[in-house]
């Protein structure tokens, strides 16, 4: 399955992983390329009902191109 927005490219550092830093990589990402705020607002609230880390980046992965 490929992400609602390939063209946002975000990049998992390999140090320690940290969801909120991440997410806040993803939604400036988001901003940057012009993605609607309405879908910002969406994906920022799908990605924090995710229960673990696993299901967080899969949420991620749904959204925008994760490296």
């Amino acid at each position: 399955m490929s992400a609602k927005y390939p063209h946002v490219l975000v990049k998992l550092s390999d140090q320690e992983f940290d969801p909120f830093k991440f997410m806040g990589m993803v939604v400036q990402g988001m901003r940057e390329s012009k993605v609607p705020e309405a879908e910002v607002r969406k994906f920022s609230k799908e990605v924090m009902a995710s229960g673990n880390d696993e299901y967080f980046l899969e949420t991620c992965r749904e959204w925008v191109t994760v490296l």
